[in-house]
């Protein structure tokens, strides 16, 4: 007869991404919705909860003690819809796709909403197209915002020593 205390542990590794793609089609289709944000023109439905794991921005702002609370409208100022799109996608499939075309409205939105992987993942945007040509306007950037790594703000200011002459030569060619 067989031991009938001994216990068996299974582990579904595929669950964390299904359940995420459940809630995306969820997101996507309105259902169980609890709030949407208005940006702009635009509006992005999601879930409360999603929002407030993802973001201690929304930790926060749905918290007691906020009126967004009990809201089912937000409206958020001062934000590109291609960069709220952006993240709240990410908070539903956990991809994010920064281009030339969105990379300052992503970095805002993550840099607002304390998104950290979003903002990891801007970092190593600017790193891969770190160029002479670029590198100062990277470094104002950099250094305006407390969001980079002190790795990174090291890495670009060595960038810009090393390549001084090089940067300066490329500025006078555009100035002439």
């Amino acid at each position: 007869m067989a031991d009938s205390s001994k216990s068996v542990a299974e582990e579904n590794v595929l669950h964390p991404l299904e359940f995420l793609q459940t809630l995306d089609k969820m997101r996507v289709s309105g259902e169980g919705c609890d709030v949407t944000l208005k940006v702009t023109n635009q509006s992005f439905p999601g879930h409360k909860l999603v929002l407030a794991a993802n973001s201690t921005y929304f930790r926060a702002m749905f918290g007691e003690g906020f009126v967004e609370s009990s809201k089912n409208d937000v409206v958020l100022h001062d934000l590109d819809p291609k960069g709220v799109n952006a993240v709240i996608s990410y908070f539903y499939n956990s991809k994010i796709e920064i281009n030339a075309d969105n990379f300052g409205a992503v970095f805002a939105v993550a840099n607002m909403w304390d998104v950290k992987f979003v903002l990891t993942a801007c970092e190593n945007y600017l790193r891969v197209h770190l160029s002479a040509s670029n590198c100062l306007g990277f470094q104002i950037l950099v250094h305006q915002s407390s969001a980079f790594s002190e790795n990174f703000r090291t890495l670009l200011d060595d960038f810009v020593n090393k390549n001084f002459m090089v940067i300066c030569r490329s500025k006078l060619a555009i100035l002439l």
